[in-house]
């Protein structure tokens, strides 16, 4: 059995978004909503993974994360989305069948505490995924004051 800690960036965003394809659909939009929920994940869950953020535009940024959805894009686990919307691009990621896969193997392998801890996280997902960008942005502004990057 293996801890959330063990796992990688990309398998640890399998799993969330396979549990959270049981709950609704796996999709999430947006990478400024990614790169901001999972900075919030980070901070409030105490994730080990190494997100490495930096201060960016709209606040936290993870190289690391974006090569981990780009790696699941290209090994067809995941979609990527791009829809032009109001001169910019909106970005989209949903696991494909192959990544439903995956991600319900990863979790299969998981502890107990840890499954219990990828629910608590994909509740918060789901709690926080319909905030408006800017709001995460601001709380995510707010986290690297008080606890740093």
């Amino acid at each position: 059995m293996k801890a959330i800690s063990d796992l990688s960036i990309e398998e640890l965003i399998a799993v969330i978004f396979f549990k959270k394809g049981e709950r609704e659909y796996s999709k999430i939009d947006g990478r400024t909503r990614i790169q901001k929920l999972f900075f919030l994940l980070r901070s409030y869950f105490n994730l080990s993974q190494d997100f490495e953020y930096i201060l960016y535009a709209y606040g936290p940024y993870s190289i690391n994360l974006q090569n981990s959805f780009n790696i699941l894009v290209s090994f067809d686990l995941m979609e990527e989305r791009v829809e032009e919307t109001q001169g910019y691009r909106e970005y989209s990621y949903a696991l494909k069948d192959n990544g439903v896969g995956f991600g319900n193997t990863i979790f299969n392998n998981l502890d107990n505490p840890s499954k219990t801890e990828i629910e608590n996280i994909v509740a918060f997902i789901l709690k926080n995924e319909k905030r408006k960008p800017s709001d995460l942005v601001e709380e995510a502004y707010h986290l690297v004051h008080e606890r740093g990057l």
